[in-house]
C-alpha cells in the first residue's frame, strides 16, 4: 500500500511541476493563477481516465499481468485525484464541482477501503487454508469474499455517476465560463 502512495505522490509532484513550467511559459488571458488551477484540472481529469484503462484491460484487453493494471490504476486514480483537489483549490464554486469532487472522493476512499478489504481476505483465507483451519472458519470466510462483490456493485455506478456529473461540469464550465479555446 505505502508502494501505492509514495506512487501517487511522485505524480502528483510531477503535476505540480508540469504546472509551474506551464504557469511560467503559458499565461494566457485569464492569467497565471487561473491557468493553474485550469491545467490541473486537465491532467488530473486525465489521470482519472488513464485509471480507466485497467477496466478495459480486464474486459478487452488480453495483455499484460491484471495485478500490474491494478496497481497502475490505483497511482493513476490516486494521483488524478489529488491533482484535481488541487485544481479546486479546496474552493468550488458551483454545484457540479461539488459534486464531482464529493463523488471522486466517496471513489477514492471506497477503492482504497475495497483494495484493503480484498487483498486482507485473500491472505487471512490463504493463510488459513494453509495452516488447515476447519472448514466452518474458511467458509466464513469465503462467504466475506463472495459478499466483496457487491462492492463492486457500489464501485463501479459510482464511477459511472462520476463521469456524468464530470461531463456536465465541463459542459458547464465551458458554456458559463467562456472558454477560449
Amino acid at each position: 500500500m505505502w508502494r501505492i502512495i509514495i506512487r501517487a505522490v511522485l505524480i502528483v509532484a510531477f503535476g505540480a511541476a508540469v504546472l509551474l513550467v506551464a504557469g511560467v511559459w503559458g499565461e494566457t488571458e485569464i492569467g497565471v493563477a487561473s491557468n493553474h488551477l485550469f491545467l490541473a484540472g486537465v491532467f488530473g481529469t486525465l489521470g482519472i481516465l488513464v485509471s480507466l484503462s485497467y477496466s478495459l484491460r480486464k474486459r478487452l484487453w488480453k495483455w499484460g499481468k491484471l495485478s500490474r493494471w491494478l496497481g497502475f490504476h490505483e497511482v493513476a486514480a490516486l494521483g488524478g485525484t489529488a491533482i484535481i483537489l488541487l485544481h479546486t483549490g479546496l474552493r468550488v464554486h458551483n454545484i457540479t464541482g461539488w459534486l464531482a469532487v464529493l463523488l471522486l472522493l466517496i471513489l477514492c476512499v471506497s477503492g482504497i477501503v475495497g483494495r484493503y478489504l480484498h487483498r486482507e481476505i485473500n491472505l487471512e483465507l490463504a493463510r488459513r487454508k494453509k495452516t488447515g483451519e476447519d472448514q466452518a472458519s474458511l467458509s466464513r470466510l469465503e462467504w466475506w469474499r463472495d459478499r466483496f462483490r457487491y462492492w463492486r456493485k457500489v464501485h463501479i455506478p459510482l464511477t459511472k455517476t462520476l463521469a456524468v456529473v464530470l461531463l456536465v461540469h465541463l459542459i458547464a464550465t465551458a458554456f458559463y465560463g467562456g472558454w477560449h479555446l
